[in-house]
């Protein structure tokens, strides 16, 4: 609205708060997790219809509103030193040259968040695109990190190893049963999903077929949460 005297925006949904500092401050309920991991399904889907590639996706960038509905935060990131070192540690600080080499892989990508066939190989061998199946991979480690409240990928793994296509090819993110909701065989299934989502890329689903999946889970820890009511 814009008056003689001033400019007033009237934002809808503003995000208040992230989603990892959301799953971190305390444990949260199936359905409320079901939720938001369909809604980041439903942000990828959209995202796929309209051919475009988040590349800078991680649980970071998942930011809640007031009323608790999930946002992807799309805003453009220049890269620079910081940034660079955000992306690959995820923290701010500066880098080395080697690691600011490293980086520029996929500068604005991290490599915790990335498959490994987006790497460079140690022969020399370029990286895939970061393409839809790449993006497909990405959202289940951000499911997989938000059940696991707030997880880092490959935390406890080296610099080296975190580049490393061949190490990241057989390398796989635990489930740790005593960090996710207890009681619900849907979430079970859920990460059943997720393991579809980390296969070879050709075998992954598309992000449609996930959110349907979501929806369905969703859907019956809904209707077991009412009947144990």
């Amino acid at each position: 609205m814009v008056s003689d005297t001033q400019i007033t925006v009237l934002l809808e949904d503003t995000a208040v708060e992230s989603l990892s500092n959301y799953v971190t401050t305390e444990a949260r309920s199936s359905g409320e997790l079901l939720k938001f991991a369909r809604q980041m399904a439903t942000a990828i889907d959209y995202f796929e219809r309209t051919k475009f590639i988040h590349k800078k996706l991680s649980l970071d960038v998942c930011l809640l509103t007031a009323n608790k509905m999930l946002k992807v935060s799309c805003r453009l990131w220049s890269f620079n030193w910081a940034d660079s070192k955000e992306n690959l540690y995820g923290r701010r600080g500066t880098m080395s040259k080697d690691q600011l080499t490293c980086a520029f892989i996929a500068p604005t990508t991290g490599f915790r968040w990335m498959p490994w066939e987006c790497l460079k190989g140690c022969d020399g061998s370029e990286p895939d695109p970061y393409d839809q199946p790449a993006v497909i991979w990405t959202l289940a480690t951000m499911i997989w990190s938000m059940f696991h409240r707030a997880a880092i990928p490959f935390e406890n793994e080296t610099v080296a190893e975190i580049r490393s296509r061949a190490y990241r090819k057989d390398a796989t993110l635990d489930v740790i049963e005593e960090l996710l909701p207890t009681g619900m065989l849907e979430v079970r299934v859920n990460f059943s999903l997720l393991q579809s989502c980390w296969a070879e890329r050709s075998k992954r689903p598309t992000s449609r077929i996930v959110l349907k999946t979501l929806k369905k889970l969703e859907q019956q820890c809904s209707t077991e949460q009412l009947a144990r009511s």
